[in-house]
């Protein structure tokens, strides 16, 4: 998604408010309808400076929430203090009979010792909608017949989508049943589900649910107290939370997507129906607290996906409170939230999902042709089947259904996440966001072409990823460490496509010199673009060889050259750090004469630099793209005649692709 949709965002005051709500202690959970378009009720968030004016805010408060007074001067009356050792206060507070929000939360943010403020907002579930028995023939293409995949699950064997007739026809659109043979989760890896709970004792689920974290946010108490269906106020998470992960290989109904991923449900939703029934930020940030909590405290080592099927159209796009966590459980804890992007067939923009902290899923049809109703715009990044879906119900202990929606997408792509994770366990969310949109197989849809409108990148396929993320990866390298001082310029020239290990071994060859054959074809790989040159003409290139392409285009293009007065390019020399200076030089098309030599005479050992090559090299050291060797001294050497290893030349070239000189 374009970094453009983020809206400002009061990081200082968010965060402190996200960690105020980190313990167990709660906000006020709304207990009717919502009160205007996007609110959840008549409540609004406060949280407290680290000042004195702060402290005293909280001993009234704490005071008036005991003896239901108002706050002088503003109509609120408090309703829940929350005081956090190390970390600001946060109030809850309702405004006072038809004083308006926005007049209530200006007043806040007026109190001396308030940090910011904001409504209590209000998303809707997002519905999986129950099949009729009616749909649309696939266009072509599917297999009807049972297909073994190594699993004893009945419905995952059936491929053939049908709305009355159980089966997995999803598994094998997504290439997540060609995936397992390649990464399975297998309770390596966790995945929270905020929605409207888990039917806690389903045979499909129970042997993945985490039980000692199940949670109920919005009655702040444990999921087992729900007296909903066993713990679900309506099904709805209960058929998410197979999708991503039921219970593999158990010989019952159906095979969740992540293959055994845990389950970590949290009840957001509150217990109504109709247009009433949603989360408020409230809820959800008390989901994301007590998951970020107990990641903290150590009960939680493996979360790494959070999916959620909420939605609104409305001002949620000012709410920093959750923007800010789910900001957080990305950035700091390495939590990528799925969203379903909305099943109204509009254009508009719709939160979180279209939050660029976020994956945005749409639906697809089981022909793979978008689903009409399934929302669309710029802001959305992957798609997913979302018709016919079967899954875990909570009717029952033993109950499937088939539901169709983005909300049935989105736990797709959560399973497919949860794979990606556990074939690289290092991997960051934007190498696994990036792993799943570079793999994308394109949607065909002449009826519902939405290539202009759509920001999708493709239909998922899991298995494509997995082997991305595992070709992209630096860690995969016996020789390399996550530790070692080049692990980042590995891992930036391999995910680049610029640099890899050896063929067949696990070997990137970080401590072996760089061959001037090999420098050819590196800065082909970036800069090349499959563009065929010239055969070079001197006589120890030998074409056909898995240099030729690069080296006749660096000779072609005047980059690389052989030595003067020879025939020879130098294949299998080694080169030096003068000598890469140059090349990096010649490719970068820089005016040379006009960098500053004062960096390079900072460094010892400049008198060794030859000649020719020493107006390159002090351009060079000025522009950062090649800097001294550590003596160990607090000083450093230029080594101009230094043989350049592969972990070096990865670095050097990237650092001169990042200050836009390649």
């Amino acid at each position: 998604m374009p970094t453009t949709l983020r809206k400002p965002i009061a990081l200082a005051s968010a965060l402190a408010l996200a960690l105020a709500l980190v313990p167990a202690a709660a906000l006020a959970a709304p207990d009717d309808a919502p009160a205007a378009d996007g609110l959840a009720d008549r409540s609004i968030l406060l949280t407290l400076e680290d000042s004195p004016e702060g402290a005293l805010l909280s001993t009234r408060a704490l005071s008036a929430s005991a003896g239901g007074e108002a706050l002088e001067g503003t109509g609120l009356a408090v309703e829940d203090a929350i005081q956090v050792p190390g970390a600001p206060t946060v109030l809850v507070a309702e405004a006072a009979e038809g004083q308006p929000i926005e007049e209530a939360v200006a007043a806040a943010e007026e109190l001396p010792g308030v940090a910011a403020a904001q409504p209590n907002y209000f998303y809707k579930l997002i519905e999986g909608v129950e099949d009729d028995g009616e749909m649309a023939a696939p266009s072509g293409g599917l297999a009807t017949e049972r297909v073994a995949q190594g699993v004893n699950d009945p419905y995952a064997n059936l491929r053939a989508p049908s709305a009355t007739s159980p089966n997995q026809y999803w598994l094998y659109n997504a290439h997540l049943a060609d995936a397992w043979p390649k990464a399975t989760s297998d309770g390596a890896v966790s995945i929270a589900v905020l929605d409207s709970g888990i039917r806690l004792n389903h045979e499909d689920l129970s042997a993945n649910i985490r039980y000692d974290l199940a949670y109920d946010s919005y009655n702040n108490r444990p999921l087992s107290a729900s007296q909903h269906y066993g713990g679900d106020n309506g099904g709805h998470g209960t058929h998410v939370a197979g999708i991503a992960s039921a219970t593999a290989n158990n010989g019952r109904g159906v095979a969740g997507g992540a293959f055994n991923a845990k389950i970590v449900p949290v009840k957001v939703v509150n217990d109504l129906t109709g247009n009433k029934r949603g989360a408020s930020t409230g809820s959800i940030c008390r989901g994301y607290a007590h998951l970020l909590d107990a990641v903290d405290e150590g009960r939680l080592t493996n979360l790494r996906v959070v999916n959620i099927s909420l939605g609104s159209y409305s001002q949620a796009m000012n709410d920093p409170l959750m923007h800010a966590l789910i900001s957080i459980a990305r950035d700091d804890y390495g939590i990528v939230t799925v969203c379903a992007g909305g099943n109204d067939g509009v254009t508009d923009v719709s939160y979180p999902s279209d939050y660029d902290e976020c994956v945005a899923v749409t639906a697809l049809q089981p022909d793979g042709r978008n689903i009409p109703w399934s929302d669309y715009n710029r802001y959305k990044d992957i798609s997913a089947p979302g018709e016919d879906v079967w899954s875990t119900y909570a009717a029952s202990d033993s109950s499937y259904e088939a539901l169709s929606g983005t909300s049935m997408a989105a736990p797709v792509v959560s399973g497919a996440f949860a794979l990606l994770f556990a074939a690289v366990p290092g991997a960051t969310v934007d190498e696994a966001c990036n792993a799943l949109y570079k793999t994308a197989d394109p949607i065909v849809d002449p009826v519902n072409d939405r290539t202009r409108t759509s920001g999708t990148h493709g239909a998922l396929n899991a298995s494509a990823a997995i082997d991305y993320l595992r070709a992209n990866d630096a860690k995969r390298f016996s020789d390399v460490g996550v530790g070692d001082w080049y692990y980042e310029a590995v891992n930036y020239a391999v995910k680049n496509g610029i640099v890899n290990g050896y063929a067949g071994t696990d070997r990137f060859g970080a401590h072996d010199a760089t061959t001037r054959e090999q420098a050819a074809s590196i800065l082909y790989n970036y800069r090349g673009n499959g563009a065929l040159a010239p055969t070079a003409p001197q006589g120890d290139i030998q074409q056909g060889q898995w240099y030729d392409k690069g080296v006749n285009w660096a000779v072609s293009t005047g980059i690389m050259s052989g030595y003067a007065g020879t025939d020879r390019f130098g294949v299998g020399d080694s080169l030096t750090r003068e000598q890469i200076a140059c090349i990096v030089a010649n490719a970068s098309g820089a005016d040379t004469s006009k960098a500053s030599p004062a960096k390079f005479q900072a460094l010892k050992g400049t008198e060794q630099t030859s000649a020719y090559a020493r107006q390159n090299v002090i351009w060079a050291v000025d522009a950062g793209i090649i800097n001294g060797v550590d003596n160990g001294d607090g000083t450093r050497s230029l080594a101009p005649g230094k043989t350049v290893s592969r972990a070096e030349m990865a670095a050097i070239v990237g650092n001169a692709i990042k200050q836009g000189l390649l």
